[in-house]
């Protein structure tokens, strides 16, 4: 709960500088996402922070989601009944069926980057990659969630992911890993 409790600080103090950053995005781990405590210790920190609920992401891989059960549903609906939003991470890469969709309050997908990385050629594989994101932004609208393509390296790629209507990217071409005080200060990146 430490990294969480920093990220909310931090998006706090941004708010505090005149930015309004959408939310903080943090990853929570499966066994995390189990812990029968978990929604009371994360409106605790928001409580201690001032963060409100709504601009707090909290991440969790599609495999987690996939395997959910008791606590782990239990605490997603809670988060989610807080206003917190919730993501699936790596989205398109489980081998299980979509019904986590429907037992899960899910605010958005983050579409897996080893589609992304097919956009760059030319050849069938590509344009395999090319309509399993298709698919998935689809089906991710018709659920009005939030669509993030990760892994964007490449212009072609930005392109071809905005043609196809992707809401979101994140990537090496959109922005380096970078420290808090560098984001909002383009003079130190």
């Amino acid at each position: 709960m430490r990294l969480l409790e920093l990220a909310c600080r931090q998006a706090v103090r941004w708010q505090g500088d005149g930015a309004e950053p959408p939310f903080v995005s943090v990853n929570l781990a499966a066994r995390q996402l189990c812990h029968p405590g978990l929604a009371a210790e994360v409106a605790a920190v928001l409580d201690r922070v001032g963060l409100p609920p709504h601009r707090l992401q909290l991440e969790i891989t599609e495999h987690a989601a996939m395997t959910a059960e008791g606590d782990a549903v239990d605490n997603v609906r809670a988060l989610a009944g807080m206003a917190v939003r919730v993501a699936l991470d790596d989205f398109g890469t489980g081998y299980c069926g979509l019904s986590y969709l429907r037992r899960l309050p899910v605010h958005a997908i983050k579409l897996a980057g080893t589609f992304v990385a097919g956009l760059d050629a030319d050849d069938a594989p590509s344009r395999t990659d090319e309509a399993v994101l298709a698919a998935l932004i689809h089906l991710g609208h018709k659920l009005r969630l939030t669509v993030t393509a990760e892994g964007i390296e490449s212009e072609r790629q930005r392109s071809r992911l905005q043609a196809l209507g992707c809401d979101v990217g994140q990537g090496w071409l959109l922005g380096r890993p970078t420290t808090a005080e560098k984001l909002f200060d383009p003079r130190k990146l």
